[in-house]
C-alpha cells in the first residue's frame, strides 16, 4: 500500500505477457515469463498502479510496486455512541466532488459495521443507510494513513404490530404543499420493524380482502426504540 509497508495479501497482480497471455496473482508472486514486455496492473481496493516491465531471456526481475492508498474504516451510529451493528447497513463511498449535474462518482461500497476501504488520496463522501435512515460524512484520505469515519444517522427504530394485517406502510406525519405524505417503506406482513430518521409518522395498515384501512400515529426518537400496535 505504501513505501516500507507490509505486503498486502488482498492486492491483485494482473500480468499480460507476450502471445496474448494473461494471469492474476494475489499479494506476492513469483513466476517465469517469456521475454518481452509485461504489462503489470496492481489493484488494492480502489487504488491502481500500472507498470511495464521489459523482460529479457535469462534475467530475474525483483520488483516492488507501491499502490499508494490510505485505509478507511467506516461505521454508522443512530446517535453518537450508539453504533449500528446490523448486516442490513449499507455503506457507499463516493468522490466528494460533485459533477455538473450534482451527482457523485461512486468508487466502492460495503455492508455492515466496520466496512473497510483502501482508497487513493483525496476527498470522499461516506454515505451510510439503514432502512430509511441516511447519513453522510466527508473524509480526507492520505497515503499510508488510517481514517476512522463515523456517520451519524440521527435515527431510531420503530417496531409495528398489526394483528391480521396484510400490508403495513409508514408515512411522514406532515404533508407537502401538494397535500401528500412522504412514504418511508412498507411490508406485506402483520409485523414490521424499520429504522427511521427521528420525527413523527403515520402508520397505515390494510386488513382482509376488502383492504380495510386503519392508521395510528408514531414518534421516533433518535437512539431509541419505539413500539406501537395498530388496531
Amino acid at each position: 500500500p505504501t513505501e516500507g509497508a507490509d505486503i498486502d495479501s488482498d492486492a491483485s497482480i494482473n500480468i499480460r505477457y507476450p502471445n496474448d497471455g494473461d494471469t492474476t496473482y494475489y499479494g506476492q508472486m513469483k513466476a517465469v515469463f517469456p521475454a518481452g514486455d509485461l504489462a503489470v496492473t496492481v489493484k488494492l481496493g480502489v487504488g491502481v498502479a500500472s507498470e511495464t516491465i521489459a523482460m529479457k531471456a535469462g534475467e530475474t526481475v525483483d520488483k516492488d510496486i507501491i499502490v499508494g492508498v490510505g485505509h478507511v474504516v467506516a461505521n454508522a451510529f443512530y446517535v453518537p455512541g450508539s453504533r449500528v451493528d446490523d448486516s442490513g447497513l449499507s455503506v457507499d463511498v463516493f468522490k466528494a466532488a460533485k459533477k455538473i449535474d450534482g451527482s457523485r462518482e461512486q468508487v466502492s461500497y460495503g455492508f455492515g459495521p466496520d466496512t473497510k476501504y483502501d482508497l487513493p488520496p483525496g476527498e470522499y463522501a461516506i454515505v451510510a443507510k439503514m432502512d430509511q435512515a441516511i447519513g453522510e460524512s466527508l473524509v480526507t484520505v492520505k497515503t499510508g494513513e488510517r481514517s476512522d469515519v463515523s456517520v451519524v444517522l440521527n435515527a431510531g427504530v420503530l417496531a409495528i404490530s398489526a394483528p391480521g394485517a396484510t400490508f403495513i406502510e409508514v408515512f411522514s406525519a406532515s404533508k407537502d404543499i401538494q397535500g401528500n405524505r412522504k412514504a418511508f417503506g412498507y411490508a406485506y406482513n402483520e409485523n414490521h420493524q424499520t429504522t427511521l430518521p427521528a420525527g413523527d409518522y403515520v402508520v397505515s395498515v390494510e386488513r382482509g380482502d376488502d383492504r380495510v384501512k386503519s392508521e395510528a400515529p408514531a414518534t421516533v426518537k433518535a437512539g431509541e426504540r419505539s413500539e406501537i400496535a395498530v388496531p
